[in-house]
């Protein structure tokens, strides 16, 4: 399944549409490396990713939730953390037993829904917050 960054899904803010748009291609390159059969040997770099992907990106969004006042600022910071850690959980799986035909699509739906839902109900309307604020 590819993941395109549709319309739907900008927020407004160029920094957080740009780490977006990264995340899709990092879940692109694990479904077309799936698609060839060498999903297992993809993860590693996927995870890598995810781990780093998260640290900056989130920081990113939470440091403008708390310098603009973003209301709904500790609500959107639980999924951060609730998101957080189903991907330790994910490295830890890997680290533990390696990379596996479940744990890849595991990744690929966990992390493709997640991204999907929560830029369209949270992420869309920090950035129609922002853009209020002139951001």
């Amino acid at each position: 399944m590819a993941y395109i960054f549709t319309k739907d899904l900008e927020t407004g803010v160029a920094q957080v549409d740009a780490q977006h748009k990264a995340l899709f291609d990092a879940m692109n390159q694990l479904s077309n490396a799936c698609e060839q059969g060498k999903g297992r040997d993809e993860i590693d770099k996927t995870l890598k990713f995810l781990s780093d992907y998260i640290i900056t990106h989130f920081s990113d969004e939470e440091r403008l939730q708390r310098q603009y006042g973003y209301p709904d600022r500790v609500q959107h910071k639980a999924y951060h953390d609730q998101f957080k850690m189903s991907v330790k959980k994910m490295i830890d799986e890997y680290t533990a037993g390696g990379a596996s035909i479940v744990l890849v699509g595991e990744i690929n739906r966990k992390v493709g829904m997640w991204l999907l839902n929560h830029i369209k109900r949270e992420d869309v309307k920090l950035g129609a917050f922002l853009k209020g604020k002139g951001v």
